[in-house]
């Protein structure tokens, strides 16, 4: 059956097209049925991906199902370092396997942990500036 919207099912449902209403617009995870995984809106039949530190900074160009260039993690919100220069975090080095920090955790160099960007931001609970 197909996806028809409407008092007499006249027509598709916003998110279905084709003759018989069964062609989705956007992909579908196919694990939870959200609509571009759950990472963004389905508009003119595109994925607009979420691209904000609330929702994560997905790729459009995966249907949002991976992180944009300089994000990772599972939810993309953390920031990648680089490995080669060895910048992007503050007060921690970049682990070149896994392109995050890893903060200090020294009485030399501070006791730090990860802010919201994931870049080593934040003093450890009980630590003070």
């Amino acid at each position: 059956h197909g996806m028809f919207a409407g008092s007499r099912c006249q027509y598709c449902h916003q998110d279905y097209y084709g003759p018989e209403c069964k062609q989705q617009k956007c992909p579908i995870d196919p694990v939870s049925k959200a609509m571009c995984y759950n990472n963004g809106v389905c508009s003119g039949g595109a994925c607009v991906c979420n691209a904000n530190s609330t929702h994560g900074y997905f790729s459009n160009a995966t249907n949002c199902r991976t992180c944009m260039t300089g994000y990772t993690g599972g939810s993309c919100k953390l920031k990648e370092c680089d490995a080669a220069t060895g910048t992007g975090c503050a007060k921690g080095v970049c682990n070149a396997a896994t392109l995050r920090c890893t903060c200090y955790n020294s009485n030399a160099q501070g006791y730090w942990t990860n802010g919201e960007l994931g870049v080593c931001d934040r003093c450890k609970p009980g630590y003070d500036l």
